[in-house]
């Protein structure tokens, strides 16, 4: 494991980014979601024509870096299409996902994309762990979703947020993640923000000190 933070939104002098959420879109229901995603597509979501002239519009404002988040992008059945055009503009790009979606067909169109990295979204080591805050039926097809970009694509940067329901068992997500060869994780706390607004009731009882040696523990199990 090369990388081991907890999340810094820092960037480069350079850099002039933009995170769009590409659609509202989800095909998960996690708890915690600062942007309340709901299973319906929105209204009033852009089309790809105006996607085409924002991006234009963008790389004019001298807008250089595009993250690409969601809700889930890999719901737009245009998101292939939408990266393509990026990428002939030469943004610089990444994309965050749960993975779900990734099928082998897919790949090598993505393959063909220079994305910095793809983050995925992985808040446990198993069942359980991971489906207690993102729903049922989503920690095996995560699973797979990532194995399959591990195939094509070795930037793969995996996102976990910690919680009081996870935040004794971090290296066991880094294990199984290390094990798949995934060479950076970064994690972040659940605040009572979006969906969770003013609820405390999972958040961390761990301080940051608490947590960060649990993680540099051996995990003896």
């Amino acid at each position: 494991m090369n990388e081991l933070n907890f999340c810094k939104f820092t960037m480069k002098p350079h850099i002039k980014k933009v995170i769009w959420e590409i659609t509202n879109e989800c095909n998960y229901s996690c708890s915690y979601c600062i942007f309340s995603s709901t299973g319906k597509k929105p209204r009033g979501e852009l089309s790809f024509t105006q996607i085409n002239d924002t991006l234009t519009q963008l790389k004019y404002q001298g807008f250089n870096y595009i993250k690409f988040t969601g809700g889930e992008p890999f719901l737009r059945s245009d998101f292939l299409n939408i990266l393509q055009l990026a990428y002939s503009l030469n943004f610089e790009m990444d994309v965050s996902t749960n993975a779900f979606l990734i099928t082998e067909e897919m790949l090598y169109q993505l393959s063909l994309i220079n994305l910095n990295f793809i983050h995925v979204s992985l808040d446990g080591y198993d069942i359980d762990s991971h489906e207690y805050v993102r729903g049922k039926n989503t920690f095996n097809k995560t699973i797979i979703g990532l194995k399959n970009l591990l195939k094509f694509n070795k930037n793969i940067r995996i996102g976990t947020v910690i919680h009081k329901y996870n935040q004794d068992y971090l290296q066991k997500i880094i294990n199984l993640v290390d094990s798949m060869n995934v060479k950076s994780i970064i994690f972040s706390l659940m605040k009572p923000i979006g969906r969770m607004s003013n609820d405390v009731s999972s958040i961390t009882t761990r301080t940051s000190e608490e947590l960060i040696d649990n993680i540099q523990k051996p995990d003896k199990s």
